[in-house]
């Protein structure tokens, strides 16, 4: 049985200081180390996204590497 792939794109205002407050990486920490516990494959944007065009990338990024 193949592993589960999941996703994670953290997005938010670009008002909001999610990068500046460490938002993304503590996000994904928690995500990485619940990965290894449930057993499953993690693939972050490593990034904040905070428009369109962004997303869109990130969109392409994540359909590449054939998420769940």
């Amino acid at each position: 049985m193949e592993k589960l792939r999941v996703g994670y794109a953290g997005v938010a205002l670009s008002s909001y200081f999610a990068e500046e407050h460490g938002q993304y990486t503590r996000a994904i920490d928690g995500l990485e180390a619940l990965s290894r516990e449930l057993d499953f494959d993690f693939i972050p944007i490593r990034h904040g996204l905070v428009d369109l065009e962004m997303a869109e990338q990130a969109a392409r990024e994540l359909a590449g590497q054939k998420i769940d």
